[in-house]
């Protein structure tokens, strides 16, 4: 390992008669404990030590990939260990791993219109958050491993799969607004689909998007074709609704 008997009995108190003495797969010679990584010939890790940066990879598995006297080389929250275990990489601070969870809440409903169901007739609902992808932040223990959702209902938002039904035909869809009852309705081939307390204003300008799941901006929009439209005066009952 190019070091000398005496220097790795009386100094690094390693095996002079075993060139990688802790089993890391670096030869003693390059584990200059300095605790500065340098390059493959002077790695900064402990001889004596197969996990300089406790981190759970042996340091000749870190070395030159990753930083062994570095738990976290990019500094993006990972260990290196749970990195590779993950199959992101711990050089590049914006690949990350995947985080496999089980999330479980206890819902309270408080009477107050800003509620959400994440789990609406049984199916699953999607985080939504900024560049589409759920929002983490620090579990209330603040331990490692301890997160929590994010949800502000304005740049976190919950998103229903299932499609949009009837791919490849045709169908008839009608949505109701009653002004008295305040009640919005949507019909699917002449069966009632949603409904929802919902108020308008009779000054509201707010865009009237055909063909969109929401009023304002560009998104949300159906793929697909329209063959025509009906605009009614009064919100049609159901045996009205052909």
């Amino acid at each position: 390992d190019g070091l000398t008997a005496l220097v790795e009995i009386l100094e690094l108190l390693t095996d002079p008669n075993n060139a990688d003495s802790d089993g890391d797969g670096l030869n003693d010679g390059v584990e200059t404990k300095t605790g500065t990584y340098v390059d493959a010939s002077n790695t900064g890790t402990d001889p004596t030590k197969e996990d300089t940066d406790g981190d759970g990879l042996l340091d000749g598995d870190e070395a030159p990939k990753s930083n062994p006297v570095m738990a976290d080389t990019d500094s993006d929250g990972y260990p290196d260990g749970r990195e590779i275990d993950g199959g992101s990489s711990p050089t590049n601070a914006n690949s990350t791993p995947g985080l496999p969870m089980v999330i479980a809440y206890w819902p309270f409903d408080d009477q107050e219109e800003q509620t959400a169901n994440l789990a609406p007739d049984g199916k699953a609902g999607k985080l939504v958050g900024p560049d589409d992808l759920p929002e983490y932040v620090p579990g209330h223990t603040g331990e490692e491993g301890d997160y929590a959702l994010f949800f502000d209902g304005y740049e976190d938002y919950v998103t229903i799969g299932g499609g949009q039904g009837g791919e490849g035909n045709w169908q008839h869809i009608s949505i109701t607004y009653d002004n008295e009852q305040e009640i919005k309705k949507l019909y699917i081939d002449g069966e009632i689909a949603a409904e929802s307390n919902d108020s308008v204003f009779p000054n509201d300008t707010t865009p009237f998007n055909i063909g969109a799941g929401q009023d304002q901006g560009t998104g949300f929009f159906f793929v697909g074709d329209i063959d025509d439209i009906g605009l009614w005066n009064g919100a049609l009952a159901q045996d009205e609704i052909k």
